[in-house]
């Protein structure tokens, strides 16, 4: 292989590849036939299928074809200028936008994505634009888990003190996670407590209309 090592981690590869893309993809200057051998070499490492959300999903593995071509259409519709790619396993679809995309687009994605009853696990990996660095989510049983490893353990249960409360959203923490619910996208996201970033700063949740801090 030219860009990868056979057995590597996955972990490790999704993060090597993210970093070849940023240069190599074709949106970005890069060379195509050149990042068709970086795909290739990516989906061999995965044993998935890993496409271009502007190429065709006729390669897409079998069992979620129709699904993520559903939504892929329908996102390709609403945010045709930002790059997604896709990565499609047998048990989840990994969402990955290459460019710095606002929150708020994100949930709309989530609202998009949960219109379709997605019965495989949904992962989204996306920058913030205030925090520069990337922001990573997983879903399981319409609730988002926030730069949490999938080994954590799942479901969680938050049960704590409310700190906010308006029409759309509750907020509830407890001494390790805080949780946010959504009670028009009906999903809920969870994201252990950190100094670094806060799910009220995350949703850009006003901290005067907080109920305590």
């Amino acid at each position: 292989m030219k860009y990868f090592t056979p057995g590597m981690p996955l972990e490790t590869a999704k993060a090597d590849y993210r970093k070849f893309a940023k240069t190599m993809h074709p949106d970005v200057g890069g060379d195509e036939e050149e990042f068709k051998i970086l795909a290739n070499e990516y989906a061999m490492i995965c044993s998935g299928v890993f496409v271009d959300v502007s190429k065709t999903m006729e390669s897409m593995a079998a069992r979620n074809k129709v699904f993520a071509d559903l939504i892929l259409s329908t996102l390709l519709e609403i945010y045709p200028r930002i790059p997604i790619q896709v990565w499609v396993g047998l048990r989840d679809i990994d969402f990955d936008f290459m460019e710095v995309v606002p929150f708020k687009k994100i949930l709309h994605v989530v609202e998009i994505v949960n219109t379709f009853n997605p019965q495989v696990v949904i992962n989204y990996s996306f920058v913030r634009p205030e925090l520069k660095k990337r922001i990573s989510m997983y879903e399981r049983n319409h609730t988002l888990y926030i730069n949490m490893a999938r080994s954590d353990p799942a479901p969680i249960s938050v049960e704590g003190k409310v700190i906010y409360k308006g029409r759309r959203y509750t907020v509830v923490q407890d001494k390790k996670y805080s949780q946010c619910t959504d009670s028009v996208a009906k999903c809920s996201y969870i994201m252990k407590r950190s100094n670094k970033l806060s799910i009220l700063e995350l949703f850009k949740l006003e901290s005067k209309d907080s109920l305590s801090k």
